[in-house]
């Protein structure tokens, strides 16, 4: 070893240890930065592991994880979330089976429909070739009789009381034919092809037939049957003669059998919004549908 001679002069350490010493630093530098990611490695492999695990616990929560025994017992709420689990799947089941079921008893509603669809139809055409039928085996002894009343009108030998009689048949027959064409008319109506015919009613012959229908009916019974017809009323006014004839007949028909004495009064006028007078000695039944059709 060699002294300096001036003892005074500063050591150059860098000079004789420095490359040494920079080495020593860098490896032990190295060595740290390895052994931290070394470190750092291993942590993170235990914890991907043991979520893993946890995961293998939610999806098999039979299965044992090694974190601690069972997972149900590692994490309480983990049978709360199984059990939902479960619910929410029974619920979408159960939807789904409501669904089918539903769908099920809508085809069967339709089906029945149709069948009881087709069924109306049936039985609406079986009714009109029944209605056709029975018409026309009525209208040929009904046309038979009307003819026959009619031939006796012009025997001019007949008394008074029995042309009286042989117009109260012709009319009856008419009458009866009248309910013939109703129930046709009906069947019509089922079919939506009912129709209204308007025609010209001359308004005092339709009154006189209605008393010399009705007025051997009231007799027997002692009433009397009057007509009597308002200045404003027009004698002549459009309307369906069938519909109208069988309206006046049903109410005439009426008031006669639900009167017991006195008289029976058919007061044609036009309808207006004062009710109808009577006196303090008359006493009779009031039919206001009588004032509309005179309307």
């Amino acid at each position: 070893m060699v002294l300096p001679a001036d003892l005074s002069q500063p050591i150059n350490l860098s000079a004789d240890f420095g490359y040494p010493l920079n080495v020593l630093i860098i490896s032990t530098g190295l060595g740290m930065v390895v052994l931290t990611g070394w470190g750092l490695s291993c942590w993170l492999n235990y914890d991907l592991s043991q979520l893993g695990r946890f995961m293998d616990g939610i999806t098999s929560p039979d299965k044992d994880t090694g974190l601690g025994g069972n997972q149900k017992e590692h994490n309480p709420r983990l049978q709360e979330f199984t059990a939902l689990d479960h619910k929410v799947l029974l619920l979408a089941q159960t939807v789904a089976q409501l669904r089918k079921d539903l769908g099920h008893l809508r085809d069967r509603h339709d089906a029945e429909l149709m069948a009881a669809k087709q069924e109306t139809e049936i039985a609406n055409r079986a009714k009109s070739a029944f209605i056709g039928n029975m018409s026309h085996e009525l209208r040929t002894p009904l046309n038979s009789i009307m003819v026959s009343a009619q031939i006796l009108e012009m025997d001019h030998d007949l008394s008074m009381e029995a042309q009286e009689y042989v117009t109260i048949i012709y009319q009856s027959g008419q009458n009866l034919l009248q309910l013939i064409n109703n129930l046709i008319d009906l069947s019509r109506l089922d079919n939506h092809q009912f129709k209204v015919e308007l025609q010209t009613i001359e308004l005092k012959p339709l009154l006189m037939q209605l008393k010399t229908l009705f007025n051997p009916k009231a007799k027997p019974k002692g009433l009397m049957l009057s007509f009597y017809l308002g200045d404003r009323v027009p004698l002549q006014f459009q309307s369906d003669p069938l519909r109208l004839k069988e309206i006046l007949t049903n109410l005439i028909r009426n008031a006669i059998q639900y009167t017991d004495r006195g008289t029976v009064i058919i007061n044609v006028d036009l309808a207006d919004s004062n009710p109808i007078h009577q006196g303090p000695s008359s006493s009779y039944h009031s039919f206001p549908p009588l004032q509309t059709m005179a309307n």
